[in-house]
């Protein structure tokens, strides 16, 4: 089965279109990942589905709180990287999962 990536931001349109970037990035090396987008404010309904959260940089103001959230739901967690995000840098992005779950 393969992993559950959740972008958080605001909206979620700008991170939908990165979450498309970082799908095909991971397709291109052969990962079972399945990456979405969504508001911030849909998060308690779907902390309980996923293994990894990803923060948008301009939600890092909430970092420590969105960090303990995932904590204590065994997900790993972590602020996209703002260049990344800015250039909409999938492969770079897909490395920091990687990292973060330790793959």
């Amino acid at each position: 089965m393969g992993k559950k990536i959740l972008l958080v931001c605001g909206g979620g349109a700008s991170t939908g279109f990165l979450a498309q970037a970082i799908t095909n990035a991971a397709n291109n090396e052969g990962y079972d990942y399945e990456i979405f987008a969504r508001p911030v404010d849909m998060l308690d309904g779907l902390i309980g589905e996923i293994d990894v959260l990803l923060i948008a940089p301009h939600f890092k103001f909430r970092e420590k709180e969105l960090i303990e959230k995932a904590r204590n739901n065994s997900v790993c967690c972590g602020v996209i990287d703002s260049l990344a995000y800015g250039t909409m840098d999938g492969k770079t992005i897909l490395n920091q999962i990687n990292n973060l779950i330790g793959g």
